[in-house]
């Protein structure tokens, strides 16, 4: 009978532990599982932020990284999440969305970067911030630095544009007309604006033909329609078909529409029906196009 008994209790301790090492393994079963989850989450998160980024929809974007943000220096495998591209994203997001303090986190995060492209990012992101600012001496200096090597064609042609554009504002002239004349027969929303800059080089530099070939291109874009009549009607003039400038000027004088340089044309117009080559007559017509191009920077 003792041994019974004992018998009895050694089977109730060895159930009493198969429970309890059931139950141990279970909770670490458990705690695992729900680690696993937490990691698929922020792994799904993670991928739903970058689909974002990469639409160019950054609220949205940033709006997922920040969700991410209680991992940024977890040291477990939770710290794959936070790897150098999300956290370029994430910068990036913040400074287009202008965030406080945006600037200098990219900055700062550029010093330790080892990825060569996502440098190049980071560099044109800066230089299209401190273009939007009017910082365009800033912004040449970004431009340069990231080069095309990394960019897409659309990006290529939105840098080439917006450099071009810094370098005419800050007087850097030797560099414009080829950069405009890199964008002018890419369609895209730089179409337009590149063939007006182009054009306005070339008729500065009194290539006529290219200025022309520029501005006939948007004759009929509704941002430049009431702008380039002026310089085609002007360049007919000074190439001396006075009789075919006349009648452009007369045309574009009878136009109901408002036209940007109407007042301007008419001094124009009466001195070619004139007939006369009067003294000075180049100059004014230059200062007129020199006004012009100050109006419309």
């Amino acid at each position: 009978m003792a041994y019974l008994g004992r018998f009895k209790t050694q089977t109730k301790l060895k159930n009493k532990f198969s429970l309890y090492l059931l139950g141990v393994l279970f909770c670490a079963f458990a705690a695992r599982a729900q680690q696993t989850m937490k990691y698929t989450d922020a792994l799904r998160t993670h991928q739903e932020a970058a689909q974002f980024f990469h639409q160019g929809l950054y609220h949205q974007a940033i709006i997922h990284y920040e969700r991410l943000l209680p991992f940024w220096d977890a040291q477990n495998e939770m710290q794959t999440i936070w790897d150098e591209q999300a956290r370029l994203n994430y910068r990036i997001s913040a400074l287009y969305l202008n965030r406080p303090g945006a600037e200098k986190d990219l900055i700062r995060e550029l010093e330790n970067m080892s990825d060569e492209s996502g440098l190049h990012a980071a560099q044109f992101a800066l230089a299209k911030h401190y273009f939007r600012k009017g910082q365009f001496k800033e912004a040449i200096t970004y431009f340069d630095a990231a080069g095309i090597a990394s960019l897409s064609n659309d990006q290529i042609s939105e840098r080439n544009f917006q450099l071009a554009y810094a370098c005419l504002v800050s007087g850097q002239m030797e560099r414009v007309s080829s950069l405009f004349a890199s964008v002018k027969n890419i369609p895209g929303e730089n179409f337009a604006a590149g063939n007006y800059y182009h054009g306005l080089m070339a008729y500065y530099q009194q290539n006529f033909a290219e200025a022309r070939s520029s501005f006939q291109k948007i004759s009929s874009d509704h941002q430049y329609k009431y702008v380039v009549p002026f310089y085609l009607t002007e360049m007919e003039y000074l190439e001396g078909r006075n009789e075919k400038a006349r009648e452009m000027a007369e045309k574009q004088l009878a136009n109901p529409d408002k036209w940007y340089y109407q007042n301007e044309l008419k001094p124009v117009k009466m001195i070619i029906s004139g007939g006369l080559i009067l003294p000075g007559v180049h100059s004014i017509l230059s200062r007129l196009s020199m006004r012009s191009i100050k109006q419309l920077l």
